[in-house]
């Protein structure tokens, strides 16, 4: 167990399939899924008419354009317009927008949008309210086989029928009012189940039953998002060291050697998070559009 923006979360899980590289090749297989643990990530109901309208002023993206059920990834911008956080942007067919940000950045991410919706926010006079679901779990169960593992949980949704970044309210596991969502971030097929804190340990036993589905920990997160070519949310060299990132050595190899292709997508996430006036180099901007391809999941 390690600290985790104030969570104490597994790295890996002891027993027989336990271990990073067991977990990682049990995500990756054929008819297996496994289940992450991610209840630390923050997720946001937004109420009123001018929801979408708010949230098209913080974040990068279409909002109202998103018809009933459809989500999209997108990102928290700040005043300069680079990058805060990503997160995920459901429009509901109940009368909410829902949004999962990062654990790690959540409470960031709150109050800056608690400082527009005050008085001297560009927010005030919209019909808009933030609801920090601060209880909510969610379980994240990713791999080929995890639309099986949630389909026979849940008899009444049509698991296939649901495209990627769709999400909807179905009874999972005799557990009514879980929100359901196609995506994850491993680059397999995956599913992002929202459930009440007290229906959480239901939940994960009842998917724990199925042979093909086993636990998995953080390490085996961000080496599946790695090896997908997946950006992770981590700091370089040269904000550690203190170091412009113009005259940073790593970053600047990263930005100039078409051999570090596969690293480049980090070094474009890197500066947009903590140096927002930087612009990508062009050999960022083509390596960028060459990354690996697999459904990308959060």
């Amino acid at each position: 167990m390690v600290p985790f923006a104030g969570y104490e979360l597994p790295v890996q899980y002891a027993g027989e399939g336990g271990g990073v590289m067991k977990e990682h090749l049990h995500v990756r297989a054929d008819n297996s899924a496994g289940i992450f643990d991610v209840g630390h990530m923050g997720q946001i109901k937004w109420h009123g008419k001018d929801a979408a309208k708010f949230l098209e002023m913080v974040v990068c993206g279409d909002i109202a354009s998103l018809k009933p059920s459809e989500g999209k990834l997108s990102l928290i911008m700040n005043e300069s317009g680079g990058i805060m956080d990503d997160c995920v942007i459901s429009h509901t067919t109940e009368d909410y927008i829902y949004m999962v940000v990062n654990g790690a950045c959540k409470h960031k991410d709150m109050a800056h949008f608690e400082q527009y919706l005050s008085a001297d926010g560009f927010g005030r006079g919209l019909d808009v309210g933030m609801e920090y679901m601060h209880e909510q779990q969610l379980l994240a169960v990713q791999g080929k086989g995890a639309a099986r593992a949630l389909q026979d949980l849940a008899p009444e949704l049509k698991v296939s029928a649901m495209n990627f970044m769709t999400s909807t309210l179905a009874t999972v596991a005799g557990i009514r009012g879980c929100r359901v969502t196609r995506c994850g971030y491993t680059g397999e097929d995956g599913f992002e189940v929202s459930v009440e804190p007290t229906q959480a340990l239901g939940l994960l036993d009842a998917l724990l039953q199925q042979e093909s589905v086993k636990v998995a920990g953080l390490g085996a997160r961000d080496s599946l998002r790695l090896e997908a070519g997946l950006c992770l949310y981590v700091v370089p060299p040269c904000v550690v060291l203190g170091v412009p990132a113009c005259i940073c050595v790593v970053c600047l190899l990263l930005s100039l050697s078409p051999q570090l292709a596969p690293s480049d997508p980090l070094h474009y996430h890197y500066h947009h998070y903590y140096y927002p006036l930087l612009p990508p180099t062009a050999a960022t901007a083509t390596t960028w559009t060459r990354a690996p391809t697999r459904r990308r999941a959060r």
